[in-house]
């Protein structure tokens, strides 16, 4: 007999339609402590979902305003399930398409679709529904398959290189590093240290955050955690990679990371942060629940009117 996702539907769902702005769904899910909300048009028919990653890569990536409306950024070709589906059939389309969350309708009347709920991949990881080995393979075709997405909506021009180039400089100033030409072998070992050490979808998750460019060499990493990595071969790889002493190198590790901080927000670096083991924890001067404090700087300001709300 097939189970009933019943018991892992959550309830709690923040309904918006499709002309509210980016900036009122981050403050909805801030509102409410959830990291989604449904999109629904003027006649209250599922049309979409959004979550709180989609935000930032959204701005981030397109560098679009806080005053953008939902419907230029949601995927309209939303999966979802009837309530009578049963948990298989859930795992099934997750696996199938790629995501994490399906919305569960009921049909009001022909046609019309009216989302009760939420079932999560998460959910039904700790249900013990869903192997690791499938796992790994959800969370990955879901950042390909979102990049793919994302790249179909940016303008002529290689916008992509030009959001890693913009990540560049910021890191560049925010750690006051003067050998430009060892700045992304410099970014991207500290990166691949930090996705490496973490378990295999904290750093998906991670990676999703970050520059487009940067994305598919850190997927194609081995899946973590990597207990080899840690503060001090970091600080040694940085030193090798300088040319600085290692004392130096050590306050690179520490900037970086404020750097990283500022760019992507509380929210999410806090998200990583609390995965690190300890030692990594003091490097980047994050251990024993500090308090990183830091300003965005204008550039990012739209960025961070989003992340304020969930600080």
């Amino acid at each position: 007999m097939k189970s009933s996702i019943d018991m892992f539907v959550d309830r709690k769902v923040v309904i918006l339609k499709e002309n509210d702005t980016v900036l009122t769904a981050a403050k909805a899910m801030c509102k409410n402590q959830v990291g989604c909300v449904v999109v629904n048009d003027e006649d209250s028919n599922l049309t979409g979902i959004l979550t709180d990653r989609d935000i930032v890569c959204n701005l981030i990536s397109l560098e679009l305003e806080p005053n953008t409306l939902l419907n230029k950024i949601i995927e309209t070709d939303v999966k979802y399930l009837h309530a009578s589906s049963s948990i298989e059939q859930a795992v099934n389309v997750m696996k199938e398409h790629s995501i994490r969350r399906l919305p569960i309708i009921v049909e009001v009347k022909k046609g019309q679709r009216k989302c009760i709920g939420l079932i999560t991949l998460d959910d039904l990881i700790a249900g013990e529904f869903v192997a690791n080995t499938e796992l790994s393979k959800i969370v990955k075709s879901q950042i390909l398959r979102k990049k793919k997405v994302l790249q179909k909506k940016l303008t002529k021009g290689n916008k992509v290189d030009q959001t890693y180039s913009k990540f560049l400089t910021h890191v560049s100033k925010d750690i006051d590093f003067k050998k430009e030409e060892k700045l992304d072998e410099l970014v991207q070992f500290v990166l691949s240290s930090i996705v490496q050490r973490l378990h295999f979808t904290g750093g998906a998750h991670f990676i999703s955050q970050l520059p487009k460019h940067l994305q598919e060499p850190l997927l194609d990493l081995l899946a973590g955690p990597n207990r080899s990595i840690t503060s001090q071969s970091i600080v040694q790889g940085i030193s090798i990679r300088t040319g600085y002493d290692l004392n130096t190198s050590k306050q690179l590790a520490y900037k970086f990371w404020h750097a990283l901080y500022s760019y992507l927000g509380g929210g999410e670096t806090d998200q990583v942060i609390h995965q690190l083991p300890e030692d990594i924890k003091e490097l980047f001067g994050a251990a024993k629940g500090k308090q990183i404090k830091t300003q965005p700087r204008a550039a990012n300001t739209a960025n961070h009117q989003i992340w304020s709300e969930y600080e």
